[in-house]
């Protein structure tokens, strides 16, 4: 199933299909969230030695998810809003589902040593429902004149909070194991919760100030994300000439990948200023600039209706009346450069 949805995130990118949205949803939504529904469960029950959860149980999780995410872009790139609606609720209720399976498996634990990895999966579960239900709005044209903060909280949720936690719980565990060695003396069940609950508050600040349009709070959630991260990595039994030259390739992967992860995060806090949110370096109505049209094709236009063009900050509605009966389609003006041009194509109208 996540393979099948990898190759068609590739096959979208590549054809060129639709404005990179598909593809990118296609990855994250189909291929990412049923990979992270497998495998923190096969993980939660083999380390917890829970019971497993029931197979039919499983299975309608994971299909869920894949429904979902079909209805979602096939919704989307059609213009059908309420089929686009239907599918975004399907993934929101399918993975508060895995939240609840997860929970089950943290209650019915034999032990208890690898309850901090159960727990931080479950709240990066929680993140990303709510991020993922800020991504419907917005694409039902519902998020007004605040869709660009939401935009940027709902990626703040869905990368911070639904991925960065489910890896940032995962690596103390999984990286003891591809180095066959004993976890560190430093990640201890204390340890791994205060990190993960630091990792998730700092997401809800970032997420916050970009909801508030507050540049120095996003940076100081997203620092404190950085210094929550070298916590994670201070934890993991890599360190030794023995454990490098045994597992060698692994371990320089692992350290490139959350060292990337630590400078990324950082530079983001440290080049999000004031400046970058300015009508001088950006084209945008979330700060105030004035984007105009400057032309309009009608060409397609049917001459018996009558067509109506409003915004609601940067969201565009048109709007085509025949014989009484008034449909309507949106489309988001995205970020641009000062004195930039964008194409809007309204594609069911």
């Amino acid at each position: 199933m996540t393979a099948a949805f990898v190759a068609s995130a590739v096959i979208a990118g590549a054809a060129g299909i639709g404005d990179g949205w598909l593809p990118l949803h296609l990855f994250v939504v189909g291929a990412l969230l049923t990979a992270i529904s497998a495998v923190t469960q096969m993980l939660a029950v083999t380390w917890s030695a829970a019971p497993a959860p029931r197979p039919d149980v499983v299975a309608t999780q994971r299909w869920l998810v894949a429904a979902g995410t079909i209805a979602l872009v096939v919704g989307r790139e059609t213009g059908r809003t309420r089929l686009f609606v239907a599918g975004g609720a399907a993934v929101v209720v399918a993975i508060l589902c895995l939240a609840a399976i997860l929970i089950r498996i943290r209650r019915d634990a034999v032990t208890a040593r690898f309850a901090p990895a159960i727990e931080a999966y479950v709240s990066a579960v929680l993140a990303g429902a709510v991020g993922m239900t800020i991504g419907i709005l917005l694409g039902a044209g519902r998020a007004g004149s605040n869709a660009l903060a939401l935009r940027e909280v709902h990626l703040t949720l869905n990368v911070f909070g639904l991925i960065g936690l489910v890896v940032a719980g995962t690596l103390p565990f999984f990286a003891a194991t591809q180095v066959r060695s004993k976890m560190s003396p430093r990640a201890t069940p204390a340890m791994m919760r205060t990190t993960s609950a630091v990792l998730a508050a700092a997401t809800a600040v970032t997420a916050v100030g970009h909801l508030a349009d507050e540049p120095i709070i996003v940076a100081g959630g997203l620092v404190v994300y950085a210094l929550g991260l070298v916590a994670v990595g201070a934890m993991l039994p890599i360190y030794a000439r023995k454990r490098v030259s045994w597992a060698g390739p692994r371990v320089v992967q692992l350290v490139a990948g959350i060292a990337w992860w630590m400078v990324m995060t950082g530079a983001l806090a440290v080049t999000l200023d004031g400046a970058a949110s300015t009508a001088d370096t950006v084209t945008s109505t979330a700060n105030g600039a004035t984007v105009s049209v400057a032309s309009i094709d009608v060409s397609r236009a049917e001459s018996s209706s009558t067509y109506n063009l409003a915004n609601t900050g940067a969201v565009l509605t048109a709007s085509v009346t025949t014989s009484g009966y008034t449909r309507s389609e949106t489309f988001t003006v995205q970020d641009m450069g000062a004195n930039a041009t964008q194409a809007i194509d309204f594609e069911q109208l």
